[in-house]
């Protein structure tokens, strides 16, 4: 047995595991799907969405492997294993960290226990007629009662098959209660049909009273034939009959139908009440079995339609409770994204490569929104649209959106490296994110499922998205995000912005990604105090601050905020406007 402590800001767990390696990180989903492994999901926005793994060795102790692109796994002495390394680790327990999470395993020797058994389970060919062994006692044994009901929960498990399911139900009739031959019958609009038959005799045409059928239906409950009541149906025997119910128990859709021949092989062509009550136990198993059926078939259909849009905890939800997909106002977090300048590289690559890399790019994006429970609204050309919030709650689903965006980004340049060769040059993207309220539902047809949301803070997420061409940063969030992030999340407010069809400029920040070397904080520092004298009016002072950041960073790119911030100041400086307003003017979608 494996224990496994976990304890961070959201978590504080132990849980016991099998000798299956495990897995550490932000996704619920498993590393490589081909190797069984138990996977330990971590609440930290600092861990790897696959962080590490863990597994027993076979000369005993334990192997510790970074499956991080970036980030390393810290033992308890504080050496790192850097991505892709492995530790071996001696003795039986070991501590580490995952981005903030502190994991403490240890491997504990299981007690050897002593188990009672009862006998082996018969299969229904082996335990003859139920029927007969009732009649020989009193009171049924353990033994009968356990064979009677487990044939019943293997009756009830073929519902998964529907021809599997009608066949051993008419199969229990025959070799558990003792008729000779049964069928189980549904009622469709063309009068009753067989759906499943069993018989003792070879070629024995599915022969049914319908007299006793209409009776079960008028009176909605079992009967039966027997010699002193009634005369025998045609081909010389006894039946007897109960219905079959719907989901909600008012209508009769079928029947469970058993006859015994007059003179057969078995111990008397009587019907006799327990035969119809263990005839009518059957019934309700089968009623049970169509009705997990038909749910089945509805989850189905369902499953489609949610898998195309909704993270997998998020379909199971909607399955429980559709109506969540109605029309309604609330507020959401939105998200665009869309693939930068691809037309102008994909010039070097064949149909089929330039189809496959979008697909690789919206793939990337695709599993970031839906490891963060969003969902996918739609695709459009080489870009994506994501909610959330929408359609169950998500208090932090503010956070949820900016973590999305900047996995994305961290994600990017592994695309990026499977298409060097032939592009030459990585992907870029540009994420815009806005908070407000929004109509969201179905706004699709009943041929075509399609769950959205439109509304002014629709478009104004895709605006911001298309802002950040003009701006020159891969993700911004408005004001309205970012009023519920919490400092965790590294931000650096911008110039306002105007908008196309809004007339109120627009509050926008720069989203970024962690920053151990502490470089971007200081480049963030300075440009909001520039932003802040510009906003006073003082553009000289404006222009001196921001002075430093004009410079080429380690890349080769400038800082392009702030190379548009001190254009502005300088503009000012020249011709001092009448009405001065710190806001950026985007005349473009």
């Amino acid at each position: 047995m494996i224990r496994v402590h976990i304890r961070n800001d959201l978590q504080v767990i132990t849980e016991d595991y099998g000798d299956e390696p495990l897995e550490f990180g932000r996704s619920k989903e498993i590393h490589d799907g081909t190797v069984p492994v138990t996977r330990i999901f971590v609440q930290d926005k600092y861990a790897s969405r696959h962080h590490a793994r863990l597994e027993p060795r076979e000369s005993g102790g334990l192997l510790l492997k970074n499956l991080s692109n970036r980030k390393p796994v810290v033992l308890a002495d504080g050496e790192e294993i850097s991505p892709g390394e492995s530790r071996a680790v001696d003795g039986k327990s070991v501590c580490f960290w995952v981005g903030k999470t502190w994991v403490e395993v240890e491997i504990e020797a299981v007690p050897q226990e002593v188990f009672a058994t009862i006998a082996s389970s018969e299969s229904a060919s082996d335990i003859g007629s139920f029927r007969q062994r009732f009649e020989k006692i009193e009171t049924p044994t353990m033994e009968i009662l356990t064979q009677w009901f487990e044939t019943l929960i293997s009756v009830q498990r073929a519902a998964a098959s529907a021809a599997d399911f009608y066949q051993q139900a008419a199969q229990a009739a025959v070799s558990l209660i003792g008729f000779e031959k049964a069928l189980v019958l549904l009622h469709e609009e063309n009068g009753w049909v067989v759906k499943g038959q069993s018989s003792l005799y070879k070629d024995s045409p599915p022969n049914f009273s319908r007299s006793l059928l209409h009776q079960v239906v008028q009176e909605r409950r079992t009967f039966y034939q027997s010699g002193e009541q009634l005369q025998s149906i045609s081909d010389g025997g006894l039946a007897a009959a109960s219905p079959i119910f719907d989901a909600k128990g008012e209508s009769i859709i079928g029947a469970v139908y058993g006859f015994r021949i007059m003179g057969g092989p078995g111990p008397s062509c009587e019907v006799t009440p327990m035969d119809a009550q263990l005839l009518q136990t059957l019934a309700s198993v089968v009623s049970l079995g169509i009705v997990r059926m038909q749910r089945e078939q509805e989850v189905s259909i369902l499953r489609i339609k949610f898998d195309q849009f909704f993270s997998p905890a998020l379909a199971r939800e909607l399955e429980k409770d559709p109506s969540l997909l109605e029309g309604r106002e609330r507020q959401i977090t939105v998200m665009f994204g869309d693939l930068r300048n691809f037309t102008r590289h994909a010039t070097r690559l064949s149909p089929s490569e330039t189809c496959q890399a979008i697909t690789d790019v919206l793939e990337c994006m695709t599993v970031a929104v839906r490891l963060t429970d969003g969902v996918v609204v739609d695709y459009a050309g080489d870009g994506i649209m994501a909610i959330w919030n929408a359609p169950s709650d998500q208090a932090n689903h503010a956070a949820l959106a900016a973590t999305c965006a900047l996995d994305i980004l961290s994600e990017l340049p592994a695309v990026s490296q499977r298409w060097q060769d032939r592009l030459g040059v990585p992907f870029r993207v540009g994420i815009g994110i806005n908070t407000g309220q929004a109509l969201v539902g179905n706004t699709g047809t009943s041929y075509k499922f399609k769950y959205g949301a439109s509304g002014q803070s629709v478009n104004l997420a895709s605006r911001i998205e298309s802002a950040t061409k003009h701006i020159g940063v891969p993700l911004l969030i408005t004001q309205s995000t970012r009023q519920l992030l919490d400092e965790t999340f590294q931000t650096r407010r911008l110039l306002k912005i105007r908008v196309v069809g809004l007339d109120e400029p627009v509050g926008v920040y720069e989203l970024h990604g962690d920053d151990t070397s502490g470089a971007w904080n200081v480049r963030r520092d300075l440009y909001e105090r520039a932003l802040t004298q510009f906003e006073q009016k003082e553009w000289a002072k404006s222009c001196q601050t921001i002075q430093p950041l004009l410079f080429a960073r380690d890349d080769g790119i400038g800082d392009l905020p702030s190379l548009m911030l001190a254009g502005r100041a300088i503009d000012c400086l020249k011709s001092p406007p009448g009405n001065f307003e710190a806001v950026i003017e985007l005349t473009d979608k």
